[in-house]
């Protein structure tokens, strides 16, 4: 409070004194009553205050990063139950989830903190195929793997590798009639 007073006395006197140039501040200020000696820069006490201010800050800080912690493993776990609930397999590879998710941290911390979402559904995949658990895609996908290679087997491929040659026909007639012979299986 002194040192706005002060500064608006200061303000005062440099408007009176540009006026009159015999004009004294340190006069105006003694008649004003005010003592300058405790508005001046005192290095120890701005050190003080500037580590108390800087204490106050860091103690802020803090508290804000405890809080956004705090609630991000919050969110992160709503998120985990949510991913998990319809899962009754999850128990079954939560532990190698765990182990993806600590590898895919120490390979890229980043994604693993801004894609979370991501990173879970990434551990899951590879935790199934790692631990082996058959869920209703890889049951899907194993059936249709099957199918296709029952259908591929049943694919009726002649092949002439096991005959023996054939001798050539002498003329154009002949050729199409052998072809036409092989064409209706006679």
């Amino acid at each position: 409070m002194a040192l706005i007073a002060a500064a608006a006395l200061l303000s005062s006197l440099r408007n009176r004194c540009a006026l009159d140039p015999q004009c004294d501040v340190r006069l105006g200020v003694a008649q004003a009553g005010v003592d300058l000696g405790g508005v001046g820069h005192n290095p120890q006490a701005a050190a003080q205050r500037d580590q108390q201010v800087a204490q106050q800050v860091w103690q802020q800080f803090s508290q804000q990063m405890q809080a956004q912690d705090q609630a991000r493993s919050q969110n992160l776990a709503a998120m985990i139950e949510q991913f998990a609930q319809d899962k009754a397999y999850f128990p079954e590879i939560e532990d190698e989830m765990l182990r993806q998710i600590n590898m895919m941290r120490e390979a890229d911390p980043a994604r693993v903190m801004f894609d979370p979402m991501g990173s879970l559904q990434r551990a899951h995949d590879l935790a199934i195929k790692y631990a082996g658990v058959e869920t209703k895609d890889t049951k899907y996908e194993r059936m249709r793997k099957a199918d296709e290679a029952k259908r591929l087997a049943s694919i009726n491929m002649k092949s002439r590798a096991g005959n023996s040659p054939r001798s050539t026909p002498q003329d154009m007639y002949s050729e199409m009639g052998d072809i036409y012979d092989r064409l209706n299986g006679r």
